[in-house]
């Protein structure tokens, strides 16, 4: 968790606002936890167990599966899929915390290493995007004399 990029992809997201499914707004002045999007406990379970373990550790806590939120939101999606949790949120509080529709479905059990990777990379395409914007928005501004 102390990795640079782990708190850059991290605050940045924070940074950019918004509510969770608990309706909690997220502020880096309150307390946030450090939520799976796919829960730990839901992976362990339903990922194909003839993939390496190892590889899915990795994927599992990549950053690209983790956001923060309050603490109420955190255990109030304890071992669910997204689709169960996030459904709570519209589709614009969704891109607000950068998690991309696909992760409202369908998900096939097991999962395979695959499959979440996809999950994964469509999470990147939108961070990626969003820090690219948030770039060109900063280069475009006039500097102050």
């Amino acid at each position: 968790k102390a990795s640079l990029i782990f708190r850059t992809f991290m605050a940045f997201n924070l940074a950019r606002g918004g509510i969770d499914w608990a309706g909690s707004a997220r502020s880096t002045a309150a307390t946030q936890e450090d939520h799976h999007i796919f829960p730990r406990e839901w992976l362990l379970s339903n990922r194909d167990q003839s993939e390496d373990k190892q590889t899915w550790a990795s994927l599992r806590d990549s950053v690209l599966n983790r956001v923060f939120v309050s603490r109420e939101a955190n255990l109030d999606a304890r071992a669910q899929t997204p689709p169960n949790y996030l459904v709570k949120l519209t589709a614009a509080e969704r891109r607000q915390l950068q998690i991309p529709e696909s992760f409202l479905g369908p998900l096939a059990t097991p999962i395979t290493g695959e499959a979440f990777s996809a999950f994964l990379k469509d999470r990147y395409d939108l961070i990626r995007q969003d820090f690219i914007d948030y770039v060109r928005q900063g280069l475009s501004v006039s500097p102050v004399s």
